[in-house]
Formats: structure tokens, C-alpha cells, sequence
């Protein structure tokens, strides 16, 4: 008898993220544990077909369900229930989904899991109370309660995300611990120009790069800005290479990549920027990068920066979220403070300046991925908390 695990993922991709690519990697370690993985996405996988593909071809079932409509998101999942039976369940977002989840795996005693990404609010406390009422704060309180009661583990991204969810569950979070995102550490064997060649790059730039969706909260502005102060200081052989595209099509975010465009317009850089889009072959075309920058403005991990690890790029990150967890200042990478541009001009100077830093660095963000963040050993720290 098949054994099946639901993940319920529970978004519609625009993009192939670094979490897609874990949910690959997770699926063949559970496939050869004996599990067969159900992957529960949005509506449609149609914007990126190649999740589906990759997950099949792992071993994966991929179902859909609807993005909205609280009814009919619960006949979909009760469906899945009954069609599966499954052995654990673990919900990834939405926070509906999540409490539904729990609630129905609590009462046909399936263990539950949920994974929490990023931060609950940006406010504290007090501001939540006052931008919100003591009622609001009182059902957030009751949410995680009930989530926690229902739940055998709450996992946390990162202990920066753990410590924002204890800050905000009334107490009833003994069992949120943190378990991070892994990933497979064997390095590319593509070679830098051969690479560059198929992406028609310079071979004979130092080139930054970023990947990120196109979204205010990722600081690609700060980059372009970074990039222009660069160019006025005579570093006139750097160019910067954007990696991805909306995760949201809303006017926002479409308001966000035009600016972008505008911007890079303004700075004279039409010339120094590339824009490569969406990729599903992160992997296979970093190796042709010099420096992987990470200006976000709020990130809960970042699973990019071990892809950007992997292969073997010295990294450069905001202080902000998780990221200071991959990125140890002055050991593998360089932090700066979020938003000053100054800065983080002078740690790609710093980087490009010193090649026996850059050495360092490369050396260091490969081992500390392959002592903390391996796959294997994050997926069979997850396999032994389903209790399988």
C-alpha cells in the first residue's frame, strides 16, 4: 500500500523559485525513503509547466485546487483526503489553508505539519493593536493557538522567523522550532564562458547577479543605483544580470518592473543591465557569474543564496531576515544595512578589489552549505520529525 504525503503548496507559480527546485530534490530523498509526495498547487501550473514536469519525473503526484473560495478550497482538499489517505500532511501558505489543514487532519488523526516563510508582520506589538484593534490581535493570538494544538510541528524557515512567530503566539509555540531549507551541494560542471557564450554575455566583464522576482520588497532598484555609483567610479567593466519575473501579476508589481526599466533608463545603464528573465536552469548558469548580490528589503530565508553558494560565488546580502544565517559577515560574504546603497557599493568594491578575499569567499559559501544547508541531511531531519 502506497504511503502518500500531502504537501499542500497552494499557490499558482509565475516563476520557478528556488522552492520549487527544493520540492524536486525533497521529492526523490521521500521517493527512496518509500513515500510517494502529492504536491497540492494553485490552479494551474500553466506559467511554468516545468515544475509539474520536474516533480513527476522525481517520483511526485501534482494536484491542483483552486486559488480562492473558502468552500471550494475545502471540497478540493477534502477530496485529496479521501483520495490519498495520507500518512502526514504539511501546508506550506495561506493561512486559511493552513488552519483548515490542521483542523481536518486533527480530527482524522493525520499528522500535520506547516512550514511558516517569512515574517507574520512587519509591525510590532503595539503598532499591530493600534493600525488594527485589540480584537484582530486577540484572533491572531486564537489562530496560532489553534494551529499550534493541531499541529505536530510548526516549521520555521530560519530562527529570525521563529523568534517573530514566538513574538506573536500568546506563548503557545513550543513546538515552532526552525528547520531550514536544503539543498543539493554538487556544483555545476558547466564552464563561465561556455555558459556566457549560450547567454551572450561579455566574457571579459565582471558581472553581478541577482534572481529574484520583480517586486519592491527584492531591492533590485538598490542594485541599479549600486550599479550607477560603480560606473561613476570608474568601474566601467561591471555589469549587473537580473534573473526572473513577476511572482504576482498585479498593477503593482507591473508598476515595479516598469520603474526598474525607467530607472536603469535614467542612470544611463540600458547598456550595463541585463535583463534574462524567467529561467528554470538556475543551476546550470551561475557558474558564469562573478559576485551573487541579495539587496532585499525583507526575505525570510533565501534559497537562492545556497544556489548562488553552490556554485562557488562570493555573496552579498542585506541584513535583513534570514539572509545573516547564510551570509556570515567577513567569512563567506559581506552584509550591509538595507536601503544604504553606499554600502553595499563598497562591499562589491571591496569583493572585486581583493582577489584573495574573493577566494575566501568562495571556498567558505561552499563549505557552509555542504555543513549546514546539504539536502540530505535537511530532508532526513524532516523525515524524522513526520516520526516516519
Amino acid at each position: 500500500m502506497e504511503r502518500h504525503i500531502l504537501i499542500v503548496v497552494a499557490y499558482t507559480p509565475k516563476i520557478y523559485s528556488g522552492l520549487d527546485r527544493y520540492f524536486v530534490s525533497l521529492t526523490g530523498q521521500l521517493v527512496a525513503a518509500g513515500y510517494l509526495p502529492v504536491f497540492v498547487y494553485g490552479e494551474t501550473l500553466k506559467y511554468v509547466p516545468a515544475i509539474r514536469q520536474d516533480l513527476e519525473a522525481a517520483g511526485a503526484i501534482v494536484e491542483n485546487m483552486p486559488d480562492a473560495g473558502k468552500w471550494r478550497q475545502y471540497v478540493a482538499l477534502r477530496r485529496l483526503y479521501i483520495k490519498y489517505k495520507p500518512v502526514v500532511v504539511h501546508t506550506h501558505f495561506v493561512n486559511f489553508l493552513r488552519l483548515l489543514t490542521a483542523l481536518m487532519s486533527f480530527l482524522r488523526g493525520i499528522k500535520h505539519f506547516t512550514t511558516i516563510h517569512s515574517m507574520i508582520s512587519k509591525y510590532s506589538l503595539d503598532e499591530y493593536v493600534k493600525k488594527n484593534g485589540y480584537i484582530k490581535r486577540m484572533l491572531l493570538g486564537l489562530y496560532f493557538k489553534t494551529l499550534c494544538m493541531c499541529s505536530k510541528n510548526v516549521f520555521c524557515v530560519s530562527q529570525n522567523i521563529e523568534s517573530d512567530y514566538h513574538r506573536w503566539a500568546y506563548g503557545n509555540s513550543d513546538n515552532a522550532i526552525t528547520l531550514y531549507l536544503g539543498i543539493d551541494a554538487t556544483p555545476s560542471l558547466h564552464k563561465k564562458s561556455k555558459i556566457r557564450q549560450a547567454l551572450n554575455l561579455p566574457q571579459d566583464k565582471i558581472l553581478l547577479v541577482n534572481i529574484s522576482a520583480k517586486e519592491h520588497l527584492k531591492g533590485i532598484d538598490l542594485m541599479l543605483k549600486a550599479l550607477a555609483e560603480l560606473k561613476k567610479s570608474g568601474y566601467d567593466n561591471v555589469m549587473f544580470v537580473h534573473i526572473g519575473g513577476l511572482r504576482q501579476d498585479n498593477e503593482f508589481n507591473r508598476r515595479y518592473e516598469q520603474s526598474l526599466y525607467d530607472l536603469a533608463k535614467e542612470l544611463n545603464l540600458e547598456n550595463d543591465v541585463v535583463w534574462l528573465g524567467k529561467r528554470a536552469d538556475i543551476n546550470d548558469i551561475l557558474p558564469a557569474f562573478d559576485i551573487y548580490v541579495h539587496p532585499s528589503r525583507e526575505e525570510g530565508f533565501g534559497v537562492v543564496l545556497l544556489e548562488a553558494s553552490v556554485a562557488k560565488l562570493p555573496l552579498i546580502g542585506a541584513k535583513v531576515g534570514g539572509i545573516p544565517e547564510i551570509i556570515s559577515d567577513g567569512e563567506n560574504g559581506l552584509l550591509f544595512e538595507t536601503e544604504n546603497v553606499n554600502l553595499l557599493v563598497k562591499s562589491i568594491i571591496e569583493i572585486i578589489e581583493d582577489d584573495n578575499l574573493r577566494r575566501k569567499f568562495s571556498e567558505c559559501v561552499f563549505e557552509r552549505v555542504k555543513n549546514i544547508f546539504e539536502l540530505n541531511a535537511q530532508v532526513q531531519k524532516l523525515i524524522g520529525l513526520y516520526g516516519l
